[in-house]
This record gives C-alpha cells, structure tokens and sequence, in this order.
C-alpha cells in the first residue's frame, strides 16, 4: 500500500507541474509589457526577472512546452497504473467484483478499473491542469509571471540542450513554407496594433474620450505630410512689402494674426515673415516706415514633407511659421506652429479665432468642412474617399464634379455621395455625406410606414 501512496503522491505532483508550466505559459504571454517595465522601473525585482524572459519568448515558451509534455507523459505512465490498482483492490474489498468469479477473468477486472483511473486522471490533468491554471494566468498575467518568471528560466537553462534541438527541429519544419521564426524582441506593436488598443480602451472606459481622440490625433499626424495641414493659398492673409504703415496696421486691426508672411509682386514670392509686435514696438519712432526693414528669415518646405519632419524644422530654425511650396516652386500655402500641434491635441481657440467647425452633426446627418484632410475624413468617419491629386475632402468634390461646384450639386464615392451645402467662393466650404445603407435604411423604414 505504501507504494501505491507514494505514486498517488507523484500523480497530485505530476498534476501541479502541468499547471505550473500551463500557467508560466500563458502568463508570460499576456502580460502586458508596459505594465511589467513600470513595475520593474518602481523596483520590483521579479518584475526584471519576468522582462528578462519576455526577451527571449520563444525559447521559455519552448521550455513550457516542453514542461507540459513530460509531466503529461509522466501522469500517464505513474498515474494510471497507480490508480487503477487502487481501484481495482477497493472494489475487491467491497464485494462488488469477485476475483474467484468464475468465467471473469483478472484481466476483465483491470480493464474496468483502468477504465475509471483514465477518466479520473483526465479529470485531474484537464480541471486543475490546464484549465484552472489558464484561467489564474489570463485573470491576473502580471502577478502570476512575476512567481512563475524564475523557476522557469531555471527549468529553461537545466532542458536548453533539448529545447534548442527541439526549437531547430521546428524552425526545419517551417523553413521549406517560407515562415521566418521569429527574432528576440521582435514582439512589438504596430502603429495599427495601437490605434485598435486605443479604440478598444475608450470603449471599455479606461480611457476617456479627450484623452483617445489626442492619441489617435498622434497615430493620424504621423500619416499626413505638409499640404494635410497646411493653409491653403487662398487662405493666407499676407502683406505685400510696399504697404505703408496705415494699411499694415489696417491688416492687423482685421485680422489679429500674430505673422504674416510678405511678397514682392505676388504671393508665389514670399520674401519674409513679419511679427505684429514689431510694429507695437516702433509706436514711437518717427523714422520712416519701410515693411522690408522688419522682416524675418522666411522658412520653406515642400508641400510633401511629412508633417512631423517640418515640425522639427519648425523646432530647430526657432520659427513659428513655414512657407509651403508646390511642385513648381509656387506658394501652396502656409503652415504654423500652432496648425501642426493642433493636429495633434485638437483646435486651439483664442479670442480672434472664427474658424469654420469642420463636423457638425444633427439627426444623423453629418455635415464636414470641405478644408478637412482625407486623412481625417477616413480615420475618423470612415469615409473612402478615393486617393487622387486632392488632399481635402473639398478637392475631391471638385474634382468628382468636373467643374465649379454649385450648391446642391452631388459628387459620388464608393458607399455613397457628397452633396455641396456652402461655396466660398470658387472653394467648397462644406458638403453634406449621403452614406448608401443609410439612404436604403430610410427608403425601407418609409416604406414599411
């Protein structure tokens, strides 16, 4: 009997291991690795032991595997038997099979127990070895790869003989499909990965809505290049250098913009950048007043510069403002300091902003600024506005209708159409979006009316 219970003993063992590495697996997988890296940086010692083996994933992940498999072998060859015997012998003892029976056989009577050691044995291995252990793993990852992290790597280093030859057995499996094994440190996000993690964050609450709309405003400026956000030429408000001092101030007292770039002859020759307090400072001197005397060194970028290179530049030259060139060296636009930072947190409003909104929204009809960036237009309505020579949603229309838009008039693009609701001009101001499902839904719903 003795022996039995020393193999009943190995059998709870055998099952605990499975658990272990079942856990160690799923545990080192799920942990959030930002978490355990401010953890570690607090000072949490087993926290460095854990980023450690997030390091190296794929070979401690081996070693899990490798874990799980003998103990699963070893449950089988102890385990079984163990109990089979013990069961065997108990229901001898009960009289609820006789051995001396005759026409049954001693074979017949083992084949019954071994049938219920089977099942109890997998009981075991799959309720406390593998399904309660995942589920402790994937409900608290960082806590339990913080217990498991080092008598695994120990585990790991005592098998690393096998596991590299089992590791370069697998990698020899997957060579000839052309699938790469993955590298060391190699498990990173994308830029996609994170704008979802975003998503999937606001909507659970963990983030609110200003703080996921800064940090899609991040994933979006990374995309867009100079023309996304720069003011278009028909929007510069810019000084000509033979205005006198009454028509400059005249300027300033209109528009209270603290820059203004300066061309000679036409805006496609900006020569410099004048500052507003330039001229509050000479109020007192009766020198004659020549616009050319205040100018600043003007800064130039190409209209296909990516957006955070020219807010570098913007960063290292010292300047506030940038003059974005064209294809043919003419002057597209403008961009600012403070245009590129509002891509990022959002619009910032002074007292002397009239800026047109860019969404408006009202009973399920959504109205957009036709001067919004296709970037936006697709990353935050969902718009496919095909790729072309535009860069607004106001140039696609345009260009989709052929000629001057009119009020009323509709631009197609797949899923829908986008109906002109205000001119500026020669400019689409806005355009109302006409989704084709919801157009559909409505007609059905007045149908059914």
């Amino acid at each position: 009997m003795g022996g039995i219970g020393l193999r009943l003993g190995a059998v709870l063992v055998l099952v605990l291991l499975n658990g272990f590495f079942v856990a160690a697996e799923f545990a080192l997988v799920a942990a959030r690795r930002s978490k355990i890296d401010q953890m570690a940086a607090e000072g949490d010692g087993k926290a460095r032991v854990v980023q450690g083996a997030q390091e190296h994933l794929d070979r401690y992940i081996s070693g899990t595997q490798l874990g799980i498999t003998l103990a699963s072998l070893a449950l089988g060859w102890i385990g079984e038997p163990a109990l089979a015997s013990l069961i065997d012998r108990g229901l001898g003892a009960l009289g609820i099979v006789d051995h001396a029976a005759p026409g049954v056989s001693a074979a017949a009577h083992s084949g019954a127990a071994i049938a219920v050691a089977f099942a109890i044995i997998t009981f075991l291995h799959i309720v406390l070895g593998e399904l309660a252990p995942k589920s402790l793993a994937l409900a608290a990852p960082e806590g339990v790869s913080r217990h498991i992290a080092t008598p695994l790597i120990l585990f790991s280093r005592l098998m690393k003989p096998f596991i590299a030859v089992l590791n370069g057995a697998g990698n020899a499996v997957l060579k000839p499909f052309g699938i790469r094994p993955v590298g060391e440190g190699e498990h990173v996000h994308s830029p996609e990965e994170l704008r979802l993690l975003v998503m999937q964050a606001r909507a659970h609450g963990t983030l609110d809505e200003s703080d996921s709309a800064m940090l899609a405003g991040v994933f979006d400026f990374h995309e867009k290049k100079a023309y996304d956000v720069m003011r278009p030429r028909t929007e510069v408000v810019a000084l000509d250098v033979d205005a006198t001092e009454d028509e400059v101030w005249a300027v300033l007292r209109s528009e209270r913009y603290s820059r203004y770039p300066v061309y000679r002859d036409t805006l496609d020759d900006v020569i410099g950048v004048f500052l507003a307090k330039d001229l509050w400072l000479r109020a007192d001197d009766e020198a004659p007043f020549r616009l050319e005397d205040y100018l600043r060194e003007p800064a130039y970028v190409p209209s296909t510069r990516a957006a955070e290179r020219v807010l570098d530049d913007l960063r290292r030259t010292r300047a506030h403002l940038a003059v974005v060139l064209d294809e043919y060296g003419g002057t597209a636009g403008i961009v600012t300091m403070e245009d590129l930072i509002e891509e990022v947190i959002g619009d910032i409003n002074d007292e002397y902003d009239q800026r047109e909104r860019e969404a408006v929204e009202m009973d399920g009809v959504l109205e957009l600024a036709g001067s919004m960036s296709l970037v936006d237009v697709r990353s935050d309505y969902h718009l496919p506005i095909p790729d072309g020579d535009w860069t607004t949603l106001g140039g696609y229309t345009f260009s989709a209708i052929g000629r001057l838009p009119r009020v009323g008039d509709r631009a197609p693009f797949p899923g829908g159409e986008l109906e002109v609701v205000a001119m500026d001009g020669r400019r689409v101001a806005a355009v109302r979006v006409h989704r084709a499902g919801a157009a559909a839904a409505r007609t059905d719903g007045a149908a059914r009316a």
